[in-house]
């Protein structure tokens, strides 16, 4: 028979999963809502931009371009450094909101690729902004919320065995 401080602390977890998995549909509908308020705004090209100025449309991305894939591809690759370390954190100290504070973090970094995604698409005209997009949902999408790490930061291993 289950006692009740472990019965609570079960429930507990599942509210919190519950919690995560919500926080990270939401943080992947923004992304998909980023992406269709560009598409429905549809800011100018980049060979709207040249036709505009008289000139030819350029052959090339623009460099800012790859500035802000450098700085979207940095962002969600931050996501699965830090995550990790909250999930040591909370599994050393016995804390699962630690886990929670990791994986908000790793949401909200790769949500900072779909806006540099969106800042592309406005200021550089260059359609290929789109793949920020791809890559900030890819990267949520390997996010999702499990329930083992929470299971560890809530019992230590061993104890009571």
């Amino acid at each position: 028979m289950m006692n009740d401080g472990a019965a609570a602390a079960g429930e507990n977890i599942d509210k919190r999963l519950r919690t995560m998995r919500i926080l990270w549909a939401v943080f992947l509908w923004n992304i998909a809502l980023f992406a269709l308020l560009v598409y429905v705004v549809d800011p100018p090209t980049d060979a709207e931009y040249a036709a505009a100025a008289g000139e030819s449309a350029p052959a090339t991305l623009p460099p800012l371009l790859a500035v802000f894939f450098a700085a979207g591809l940095a962002s969600v690759a931050l996501s699965f450094v830090l995550k990790p370390r909250h999930f040591r954190r909370a599994v050393d100290q016995q804390r699962p909101e630690h886990v929670q504070t990791g994986l908000i973090l790793a949401l909200v970094l790769c949500e900072a690729a779909a806006l540099l995604g969106v800042a592309a698409l406005f200021v550089t005209g260059s359609r290929y902004g789109y793949l920020l997009f791809a890559l900030a949902a890819l990267g949520q999408m390997l996010h999702f919320p499990r329930r083992e790490p929470l299971l560890a930061a809530s019992f230590k291993q061993g104890v009571g065995t």
